[in-house]
Parts: structure tokens; C-alpha cells; sequence
């Protein structure tokens, strides 16, 4: 549950009620390089506190072919959906995507879409 501002008042709403979000693809492991064009986003790309880090020569990159639709775009807006450490730091940490055209979309973070900023603005949500 949670609060939005509507005419000054606060009304209780389901998150589901202003976005949706996207799930990204399982790329094949026999594709992973550690050279490439396009990085593959983990979350261990997230920091805990929200935003991309990069890793510079210890990024993972993806050879092999994959649809259109999980090539993210700037500002695209992701959460990290799993955390494999015990005490989850980065479970549901945000970011939103540098550029265009060079980050893969996986399955363990979710892209927030069809948001509806009339009600909601991005960087609330963010926060």
C-alpha cells in the first residue's frame, strides 16, 4: 500500500495501480563474454542505495542474438527484483539506465513501465 497526493490529500493506493513492471530475459550463458557491445545489467550492477555502478573489466557482455525489447533505453527505470545475500541489500533498489543501446534487461530486475506520472511522478517512485 501506499500514499499518493491527489488535490492535497493523501489516498491510499496498490502500487499496480500506476505501473506495471517487466521482467527481463534469461540470456544464454554460451553467449556471455567478457568482451562485447552489449553489457548484460545484473543486480550486481545496483548500488544499495540506488543507481548503476559499473564494472569496468569485470563486466559481463552478451554475443549471441536476443529480441529488441530487452535492449533498454536511457532513463529506462529498474528495480532489482532478487538478492542472493542473506540481509538483501539491494533488493529493491532503483536505477535508472545511463544510455541507450548498450544495457541488456535480465530476469532479476524488473523495468518499471506503462507508469502513470500524471499520478505519480518517476523520481517519487525512486525515492
Amino acid at each position: 500500500m501506499m500514499q499518493t497526493a491527489s488535490n492535497n490529500l493523501w489516498n491510499e493506493a496498490e502500487l499496480g495501480e500506476y505501473f506495471r513492471i517487466k521482467h527481463g530475459w534469461a540470456f544464454k550463458g554460451e553467449f556471455v563474454a567478457d568482451t562485447g557491445t552489449y553489457i548484460v545489467l545484473t543486480p550486481g550492477n545496483f548500488n544499495s542505495d540506488g543507481g548503476l555502478k559499473l564494472k569496468g573489466e569485470k563486466e559481463k557482455y552478451y554475443t549471441g542474438e536476443f529480441s529488441p525489447e530487452f535492449l533498454l533505453k536511457r532513463s529506462d527505470f529498474l528495480v532489482v527484483m532478487t538478492d542472493l545475500m542473506q540481509n538483501a541489500p539491494i533488493l529493491g533498489s532503483p536505477a535508472f539506465v545511463p544510455g541507450s543501446d548498450r544495457f541488456l534487461h535480465n530476469p532479476r530486475l524488473g523495468k518499471i513501465v506503462d507508469l502513470n506520472e500524471s499520478e505519480m511522478h518517476r523520481r517519487f517512485l525512486y525515492h
